[in-house]
Order: C-alpha cells, then sequence, then structure tokens
C-alpha cells in the first residue's frame, strides 16, 4: 500500500537525493511526507516541506512537491464537503461533524470546511433545543393531565389511598417544569416566537399559577397586537406605494386591483382617495379613446382591431355597456366572415 502511494515521489526521492546543494538542514523525510499523504494528513505533510528562495537550487524541486501535495489536498477538501453534504443529506448530522472534524485535523486549517462544520453545529444546536423543548411541552402536557384526574380521585379516596398515587410528588414535579415552561416562554418572547411563546406561557399557567409568568403573558398579547396593526400598517403603506408606481407606469388594470385591495382593508387614507380619484379619471379617459379607438377601426372594416380596443375597455370596465354590444356585433361579422371565407 505504502509503496503504491510513494510511486508518485521516486523520481523526486531520486533527484533530492543526488543534488548536492541540498543542505541536510532542511532535508525532511521524504517517505514519511508520502505516508502522511497517503494517510490524507495534507496539514502535517505540507509543514514538514521546507520554503527556500527562489534563488536556491532546489527552489524547483520542493515547489514541485508542495503543488502535488497541494492538489491532493484541495481535492480531499472537494470530497470532504461533497460527503459531508450526503450525510447532512441523509440526516446523518452527528457523523457529519466527526466527519468535518477529521477533515479539519488532516488540512489544520480549510475555511470552507470550517464554514461548513460551524453552520452544521449551528443547526444541530438549534434542533437540539427545539426537541428538548417538545420534550418539556410534552411532559408538563401529561403532568397536567395527571393533575386533572388525581383531583378527579380525591374525593372517591381516603387520605391513605390518595397518598399512594402520589400526589403531591405530581404537584412539585408540575412547578417544576411550570418554572422551566415559563423560562423557554418568556425567551420566545424575546425572540418574536409568539406561538410557541402562547403555548409555553399558557400551559405553565395551568400546572402552576405564577404573577410574573401572567404579567408576561397579558404583555405578549399586548405585543402581538402591537405586531398585528404594525404589520397591517406596513401592508397598507406598501400598496399605496404599488399604485403610485402603478399609475405612474399607466398599468392601470393593475392599479384598479390594488385599489380593490385598499377598499377591502378599510377606509383608504385622505392620500390613498386621491390616489383613486386619480385612477378613476385616467380610467375613465383611457376608456374614452379605446371607444373612439374601436369605433374607427370598426368603421374601416378592421374588425378584429376594434374588438382587441374594445376588449381593453371591458378590462378596465368590466360592465361597460357600450364597449360590451360594440364588441358582439363586431365578432358576429368575424365569424359571418370566416364563415364565408370556409365556403
Amino acid at each position: 500500500m505504502i509503496a503504491s502511494g510513494l510511486k508518485w515521489m521516486v523520481p523526486l526521492i531520486l533527484l533530492v537525493s543526488g543534488c548536492t546543494n541540498l543542505q541536510v538542514s532542511r532535508s525532511p523525510d521524504l517517505e514519511k511526507i508520502a505516508r502522511l499523504v497517503e494517510q490524507q494528513q495534507f496539514g502535517e505533510a505540507l509543514a514538514m516541506i521546507p520554503r527556500v528562495e527562489e534563488s536556491a537550487p532546489d527552489f524547483a524541486e520542493w515547489e514541485t512537491l508542495r503543488k502535488s501535495v497541494g492538489k491532493k489536498a484541495t481535492a480531499y477538501r472537494k470530497n470532504v464537503i461533497r460527503e459531508g453534504k450526503e450525510l447532512e443529506r441523509q440526516g446523518e448530522w452527528y457523523q457529519a461533524l466527526k466527519h468535518y472534524q477529521q477533515a479539519l485535523n488532516n488540512l489544520y486549517e480549510n475555511r470552507r470546511i470550517q464554514a461548513a462544520h460551524d453552520k452544521l453545529q449551528r443547526e444541530t444546536g438549534a434542533s437540539i433545543d427545539a426537541l428538548e423543548v417538545e420534550l418539556l411541552i410534552a411532559k408538563g402536557q401529561w403532568l397536567k393531565q395527571q393533575l386533572i384526574v388525581q383531583t378527579k380521585l380525591f374525593p372517591l379516596l381516603s387520605e391513605k389511598q390518595f397518598k399512594v398515587v402520589r400526589h403531591e410528588v405530581v404537584r412539585e414535579e408540575a412547578i417544576q417544569v411550570s418554572v422551566a415552561l415559563g423560562v423557554v416562554g418568556k425567551r420566545a418572547v424575546r425572540q418574536g416566537e409568539y406561538t410557541l411563546a402562547e403555548e409555553t406561557l399558557d400551559l405553565s399557567l395551568d400546572l402552576h399559577p405564577d404573577p410574573s409568568i401572567e404579567a408576561t403573558r397579558k404583555a405578549l398579547t399586548s405585543e402581538k397586537q402591537r405586531v398585528i396593526v404594525k404589520k397591517a400598517q406596513s401592508a397598507q403603506r406598501a400598496l399605496s406605494v404599488s399604485l403610485q408606481e402603478a399609475l405612474n407606469q399607466r398599468q392601470l388594470g393593475e392599479a384598479s386591483d390594488i385599489a380593490i385591495q385598499l377598499k377591502k382593508r378599510g377606509t383608504p387614507s385622505k392620500e390613498e382617495q386621491q390616489l383613486i380619484q386619480q385612477l378613476n379619471r385616467d380610467i375613465r379617459k383611457q376608456v374614452e379613446e379605446d371607444l373612439d379607438l374601436g369605433a374607427d377601426h370598426y368603421s374601416r372594416g378592421e374588425y378584429t382591431e376594434a374588438v382587441a380596443a374594445w376588449n381593453k375597455v371591458l378590462a378596465l370596465e368590466p360592465d361597460n355597456t357600450e364597449a360590451a354590444i360594440r364588441n358582439e356585433r363586431a365578432k358576429r361579422i368575424l365569424e359571418k366572415l370566416r364563415q364565408l371565407s370556409e365556403e
């Protein structure tokens, strides 16, 4: 195995051993370098190759060796990332982390492998945290159900019998889980994870009432309402801007759709009402122009062009009776012309 790994270095070993200008103080063990490369320990192999001045007689030999090892290290790095991504895809995250770490040990430092390792480590940590929260919630729900059932049992049992069902032990455990759920809920509020915050805070209060948790829960309700209002205002502003842009670009159909959305959201602001009024004026002007254009085409026997012009009118004003009647008349003529042409 070692012999096959050294084959590519045999000419270099002979060349270096026959070079009288190569100083003993910087002569590495070439066979050891070959073994390190065979074992994919490229960092250590490269560290053993000395750097010499370009003017040195042995400069070309060392650079040839360095480039050869560096090329193999690059191929190794690409393969490591490819195999690591495949392990991630298969859900083998722990094995992928070990794979990246082994590669970093072999290469010493590599930004791409380090980045892949760090990214996966963050994702792994986040997944573990999420699963631990799931377990905590499941435990809280189980304890909540236990407390409910034990409360129903209490009137049916003697004190001695009731102790057998470990009521106090369950209650103490419920308090501990309630505290843990409260911590998770407060953290979720800070991070803006309101759905998780609601679930954990509500369950915490079900297990054990606590003034600080109740205060956090009320604050969460207020914060959610504030966020909802803020999002609505942001969406309203975005629609206003889109309406203005559509008007500027004479995209009246799109502007009309945006105006409908604005009206559905409630009473438009003064500025929005002005934009809608401008839109109505622009639509009326465009409709009149297309009606006249269609009539001109119709009078010249250009029925296809007339239909196209009146279709534009109907796209802006679907209930425009004049355009609808003229359009139908032109379509009937076109159909008769088609039949005559076929005959």
